[in-house]
């Protein structure tokens, strides 16, 4: 497992455990440091319970002996333990425990040296050494590791925020000199066809099937090659792909509940006390008392978590609360202890450790809590703003679209549809051309001309638009559509995004129809969130060639949205998805 992996997403499970110790993490110098550091305070308390002459001087003299014992070990034996056991779990379990173990051994030799102690505590010295410090060293590592690579995702995603806005920033001066190119492009090729055509039919020159084969090849080798110089001189910042789809997490502050793992402190009561009444109680009585312990423990704080419930408070309350909690929750079993197993003659502090230990069982694990809770929702933010700026970068590139390559796009896709729909019908009459079929034809090329000089429009009503779109092709293609609850809002709330949606979909159509034969289109737009609205469509065409080289409609879509698809055979779905922000591009 590599450090960059993240090792429990919420709060501590059995598994985190058995994860940590095969991966690299209780081995790094940070993870040693802070566990030396934790591990200090509840050795002392052990250590001052165990003096013949209780001082709190020497009792830390001691446990500096041991911690150093145990950091030192760690860190000679780290470079061999990462490079022979990685992911060896048990392996590393026993050199864990062998390093406790040891660290007792070396403690009670210095201590006998000194004649502090009247017993010299070796063996539940090496007991509780072998015991608490994988534990402790786990649930650090645990920590740890959970900070840093959160710290390393935000750290990517802030470079991947900083990528997006530069592209957004840069997007939107990339095809000024390209637009007006092909402006010049359209006046000196398209101009003169489209008159040609208009001039014979008002002379009457044109039969039905040159009429017909005049429109094709204006559609085929003057607006479509036109409208396909785009897709050469597009910008060369590529858009962003990928779903942008995202999860959010949950509230980011915990509950209190969410706080309190009675197991967790239950199991460290029992473990850390059976080790520690070694010291004054036989075997038997040390289980017993060992288990009254953790067994008032666990009822205690699962009755006080229910209490708690999902209560919410400042993060400085909620470890005031935790750790006040666990400063009584000892004392019951120290009762029930005094009066049923501790002997008159028990010279161990039970209730120093019990003061100390107990509640910082409860707040290393609130650590591991708030921590995760914190990354998470630091996490979180820095998603939406990931996001945010993928929406904006999709509303730079359909600004530019949207105003310097409007006619472009009405080339490519409302006037090529046109003139090709103006061709089917100019094929499938018989006779002469009446003058209804010239009329029809003169107005269709007339309005060819107009997109060259016309503005684009200051607002499209893209369900209207969407809707002519249907009654245009009947007869030919059957299309319905559905417009979910809040899609209009959205799209009267924000113009770019209504024109991207009629644009989008009429290109979906033309598609459908044009390349995939489609006698059926379903069109359904919802509102996919408060920043999106999608686009889904189902047509019965033939799937596109996977062979088939890009042309302006995939430009369209990579302009347009900020995320879409194509799937299926028998029956293609189509998906786009588009900002609809409420008119904040460029924000």
């Amino acid at each position: 497992m590599g450090d960059n992996e993240a090792l429990g997403k919420s709060t501590l499970r059995p598994r985190d455990f058995v994860d940590v110790i095969r991966s690299p993490w209780p081995f790094r110098t940070s993870t040693i440091a802070i566990y030396c550091s934790a591990a200090m305070l509840p050795t002392v308390a052990t250590e001052y319970g165990r003096l013949n002459d209780p001082n709190f001087l020497v009792a830390i003299l001691i446990g500096l002996v041991s911690i150093t014992v145990n950091g030192s070990a760690l860190f000679l034996v780290r470079g061999w333990v990462t490079r022979r056991l990685a992911g060896a779990g048990w392996a590393v379990l026993g050199v864990l425990v062998s390093i406790g173990a040891f660290r007792g051994v070396v403690t009670s030799l210095v201590v006998a040296t000194t004649n502090l102690e009247s017993h010299s505590y070796l063996t539940t010295r090496v007991g509780l050494g072998a015991v608490s410090s994988p534990i402790l060293l786990a649930v650090v590592a645990l920590v740890v590791s959970r900070v840093v690579t959160s710290r390393q995702q935000r750290r990517s995603t802030t470079r991947d925020i900083s990528a997006a806005t530069a592209v957004r920033d840069r997007v939107l001066g990339e095809v000024s000199e390209a637009n007006e190119r092909f402006i010049g492009d359209i006046d000196k090729s398209l101009r003169p066809a489209v008159k040609s055509i208009i001039d014979d039919l008002v002379e009457g020159h044109p039969e039905r099937g040159r009429l017909f084969d005049a429109l094709n090849d204006l559609a085929e080798n003057i607006v479509r090659p036109l409208s396909h110089s785009i897709a050469r001189s597009e910008p060369q910042s590529a858009p962003p792909r990928g779903s942008i789809e995202r999860q959010l997490f949950g509230p980011g502050r915990p509950t209190l509940s969410d706080q309190v793992n009675p197991y967790f402190s239950a199991l460290g009561v029992s473990l850390g006390g059976f080790s520690v009444m070694l010291d004054g109680l036989s075997m038997s009585q040390a289980i017993v008392a060992s288990v009254i312990a953790g067994a008032s423990t666990l009822l205690l704080l699962a009755g006080a978590r229910a209490l708690l419930g999902s209560r919410r408070t400042t993060t400085l309350n909620a470890i005031l609360i935790i750790a006040t909690l666990h400063e009584v929750v000892w004392i019951p079993a120290q009762l029930i202890n005094d009066v049923v197993i501790f002997p008159d003659s028990v010279v161990v502090d039970y209730s120093l450790l019990g003061l100390i230990a107990t509640p910082l069982l409860g707040l290393v694990y609130q650590l591991i809590v708030l921590g995760s809770f914190s990354s998470r929702n630091q996490l979180a933010h820095l998603d939406i703003s990931r996001v945010t700026m993928v929406l904006q970068q999709s509303e730079a590139r359909r600004t530019a679209w949207l105003r310097q390559r409007h006619v472009a796009h009405t080339l490519h896709s409302s006037v090529q549809s046109r003139i090709h729909a103006q061709a089917r019908l100019v094929r499938s009459g018989t006779g002469a051309l009446t003058d209804g079929e010239r009329a029809d034809t003169v107005g269709t090329l007339q309005s060819v001309l107009s997109v060259i000089t016309e503005e684009p429009p200051a607002r499209v009503d893209a369900i209207r638009s969407i809707e002519d779109l249907a009654a245009f092709w009947s007869g030919m293609c059957e299309i319905s559509l559905e417009a979910g609850e809040g899609v209009r809002d959205a799209l009267d709330a924000d113009s770019d995004a209504s024109e991207a949606v009629s644009i989008v979909t009429l290109e979906i159509v033309s598609n459908a129809i044009r390349h995939g034969n489609a006698t059926a289109i379903d069109i359904d737009i919802t509102r996919d969130s408060d920043e999106t609205v999608r686009i889904t469509a189902l047509n019965d065409g033939a799937a596109l060639d996977p062979k088939r080289t890009p042309g302006l409609g995939m430009a369209i879509y990579d302009e347009l949205t900020a995320d879409w698809s194509v799937r299926g055979a028998d029956h293609v779905t189509v998906e786009a998805v588009i900002a609809a922000r409420g008119n904040t591009a460029g924000a």
